[in-house]
């Protein structure tokens, strides 16, 4: 049984008042699809299904809270800019499975010049690409490698050295040929200007599917 959308009032108020999220949020983009797709489920964490794995930036990226005034007992060192710090999975099924990775990030993950370093941009489409995969069933349950990933640069994602910024990575399912499964993705910035495009295949894992 696929999760429940997430009730409004418990979704993160930093993606309600940005434009591209706060669209996306709303599914009205479900209502002008020609194809009738299905609404978003929005997803929270992995708790929320199992067919979802940990999503990496939910467990091992993610930046801790950063209380108001924060005590430092060495003076000599400074605490680590924040990086990742507020997620949210949307996804949709067949017969076109997509899903959208909402991110609100701060400037641990820049770079230069408070710009998102891209390999964390390369990770963001991987992630999106995987969790798409696993929860929408493409594996059939069985899980999936990342065989290849091929990323262009477009434009910098700046990302503001205050508040942090909102980013969403996308992805969408092309063709599934065997074991293997081709996704085109990309991310965008806050006023949804696409500045770096990906193309991965995945290939299924043998064996059986997970319980």
């Amino acid at each position: 049984m696929p999760p429940p959308t997430l009730p409004q009032h418990q979704i993160p108020g930093i993606f309600l008042s940005t434009p591209l999220t706060k669209y996306l949020l709303s599914q009205e983009d479900a209502d002008k699809d020609k194809n009738k797709q299905p609404p978003y489920k929005i997803h929270t964490t992995a708790a929320t299904s199992s067919k979802i794995p940990n999503p990496f930036f939910n467990i091992t990226a993610r930046s801790p809270p950063i209380p108001p005034s924060p005590i430092n007992p060495n003076p000599t060192s400074q605490p680590a800019p924040p990086a990742i710090l507020l997620t949210l999975f949307l996804s949709r099924p067949l017969p076109k499975p997509s899903a959208h990775l909402l991110l609100h990030v701060g400037t641990g993950v820049t770079g230069q010049n408070a710009i998102a370093h891209g390999g964390f941009l390369a990770t963001c489409l991987d992630e999106v690409c995987g969790n798409l995969i696993s929860a929408e069933g493409v594996d059939g349950g069985l899980g999936m490698f990342t065989v290849q990933l091929d990323v262009k640069y477009q434009a910098p994602v700046f990302i503001d050295e205050g508040a942090g910024s909102v980013i969403v990575a996308s992805a969408e399912v092309e063709r599934v040929e065997g074991r293997k499964v081709f996704v085109e993705a990309c991310v965008r910035d806050k006023d949804g200007v696409i500045c770096t495009r990906g193309e991965a295949v995945f290939v299924k894992k043998k064996g059986q599917a997970a319980l």
